[in-house]
């Protein structure tokens, strides 16, 4: 069985009642609302409008034991226009474990990395990261299609700041060898929202789990299809998809000549038309890879987002209503060891869009909020110690005459407009690229050193 959470479709058992639910979580402080009866938060900035649907045993948006309850965020709205992570399922089912919204997260999945303490046994209790204590009512092996009850729902820590930039969310559980701490913070600025996650093993049993975001990317009235693109790190080619599952594989090919992973739909999707990939071989292959992607329509609304963890499995997913990119990373801790991590989804429109190059340098800057105080005056020294060189000419700097890709901003060779970049996703090339430029990503990036 795959890990992937979208593909293997069937029918869903009757919903089981919560059992010995808990009240959930503090105060939240500031202002918040609900929508359907759903608790949530705003965040804002002068450029989004950032739904996150609130973790709530009783009234939550998602009630169901597969995703972390605190990563039910959309929709996102962007200039009051653009919106992206709508219900992709309707009608929305709380219960439903396949139904979270935009970045839903999971961890423990299919496999040899399955939920903490998981065990074949019916009546058996095992923790889900982000959920709570559910019980094993079904003799197999775990699957995450299954409604399993939810015992003891996490107990959740809120604050959402007055200023409605920032959102924490902080909750821990034990369950006899396995416990866990498990806090996420949520602040936007400007059209970029940042996910920070701090995780620790504070039982007595070491434990490894795969975590992924399903990514859900929709967009109102707009059906998953024709002009719709991607843009993910590992090399693909038109081949690859062939070894999909479904019925549209031949539906998606590249979108340049570029020796880059672009791929985009050319045809529409009907509504039995499913396609699931799975590129966790081709991940394996690869020495170093950042999980970075980018997602977009027709008319050139999407998002990018860019990880600090490692990426060590790839999935995806397309239906009419909902196109998925799922980067894995896998998560192993000793007891008393903990981790951290960060994501960046930066949203952008068709006439509106972000330099990937730039979104990236800023992501990676960011990161380094959690580490270790020496780290950021040595990345300082760094920095200055290679602009220094540059200067001077010591380093030798690569410039690149085919992409100051996304923004319109004046291109080196001053003989490109943005509309023949890769923001439109059309077969763009530049013969005049060096090998050594394309090596030193001279396709995503202007004047890389």
């Amino acid at each position: 069985r795959s890990r992937s959470g979208l593909f293997w479709q069937r029918k869903m058992p009757p919903s089981h009642h919560v059992l010995h639910a808990c009240a959930v979580f503090a105060a939240v402080t500031g202002a918040s609302g609900s929508a359907g009866g759903f608790p949530k938060v705003e965040l804002t900035s002068d450029r989004l409008k950032v739904n996150v649907y609130l973790p709530d045993p009783h009234k939550g948006y998602y009630r169901a034991c597969r995703f972390d309850w605190s990563s039910m965020v959309g929709p996102v709205t962007l200039d009051d226009s653009t919106q992206f992570f709508t219900d992709w399922r309707v009608p929305h089912n709380p219960s439903t474990p396949e139904q979270g919204i935009g970045l839903s997260e999971e961890f423990g999945m299919p496999g040899a990395d399955i939920p903490l303490g998981f065990v074949p046994a019916m009546g058996s209790s095992f923790l889900k990261i982000g959920v709570g204590q559910c019980i094993n009512d079904d003799p197999g092996a775990y699957d995450f299609f299954h409604a399993y009850p939810v015992a003891k729902p996490n107990k959740w820590k809120v604050h959402f700041s007055k200023d409605k930039t920032t959102l924490s969310m902080k909750t821990k559980m034990k369950f006899e060898d396995y416990g866990y701490e498990y806090e996420k913070t949520m602040v936007v600025n400007g059209t970029t929202l940042r996910i920070h996650h701090d995780l620790k093993n504070t039982g007595v049993a070491a434990f490894s789990t795969w975590t992924y975001s399903h990514n859900l990317f929709n967009v109102p009235d707009t059906p998953v299809g024709s002009g719709f693109g991607f843009e993910v790190p590992v090399s693909l080619s038109k081949s690859d998809f062939s070894t999909c599952v479904g019925k549209v594989t031949s539906a998606i090919s590249p979108s340049s000549k570029f020796p880059s992973p672009r791929f985009k739909f050319s045809a529409d999707l009907n509504d039995t038309d499913v396609l699931y990939c799975d590129f966790d071989g081709k991940i394996a292959k690869e020495e170093t890879l950042k999980n970075r992607f980018i997602v977009r329509d027709a008319y050139g609304n999407g998002f990018e987002k860019v990880g600090s963890d490692s990426l060590q499995g790839l999935h995806f997913y397309a239906e009419k209503s909902v196109l998925a990119v799922e980067p894995f990373s896998r998560i192993t801790l000793n007891p008393k060891e903990s981790t951290k991590w960060s994501h960046s989804v930066t949203f952008f429109s068709g006439g509106n869009a972000l330099t990937a190059a730039e979104n990236l340098i800023e992501t990676e800057l960011i990161e380094h909020v959690f580490t270790p105080a020496f780290v950021v005056p040595a990345l300082f020294v760094s920095i200055m110690v290679a602009m220094l060189a540059t200067s001077r000419g010591w380093i030798k700097k690569c410039t690149c005459s085919s992409l100051c890709c996304l923004t319109g901003k004046k291109n080196q060779s001053n003989n490109m407009k943005r509309e023949d970049s890769i923001d439109s996703f059309d077969s763009f090339e530049d013969s005049s690229l060096s090998e050594h430029q394309k090596k030193r990503g001279c396709y995503g990036t202007c004047g890389s050193p």
